[in-house]
């Protein structure tokens, strides 16, 4: 069995990524969250996070009222990860964190991020 790495939110950060209660403050202050959704952050908040208000919203909309609410709020959360992910576009591996990863056969993050994707080449 090969050399594989997992990685979790600890990663990430030391380049400005998020932790999952501050992807939940960011959702929180987002303008125009419906109040029913602000209940479910908090309700979701120890069990599941916002991925599980994600997943049940999605799963009710099967009215245009459902439906709006639901894509309202993955509009709020693809401004989430866009927000992060301008961060990672400026961000910098240094060279001896890129031979780290490339000691690996595999990597696998538990992120929402996607920094290794922008700034790690990998097999091609």
């Amino acid at each position: 069995m090969g050399l594989i790495l997992l990685t979790g939110a600890g990663f990430s950060r030391n380049w400005g990524g998020w932790l999952a209660s501050e992807a939940f403050e960011y959702l929180l202050g987002c303008d125009g969250l419906h109040p029913r959704v602000r209940t479910m952050l908090w309700s979701h908040k120890d069990k599941g996070g916002f991925e599980g208000v994600y997943q049940s919203l999605k799963d009710s909309a099967t009215n245009p009222t459902e439906r709006d609410v639901f894509q309202s709020f993955d509009a709020m959360v693809t401004g989430m990860f866009h927000t992060m992910g301008y961060g990672f576009r400026h961000a910098v591996l240094a060279p001896n964190i890129l031979n780290f990863l490339a000691t690996f056969d595999a990597i696998f993050t538990l992120n929402q991020d996607t920094l290794l994707e922008l700034k790690y080449p990998g097999d091609e």
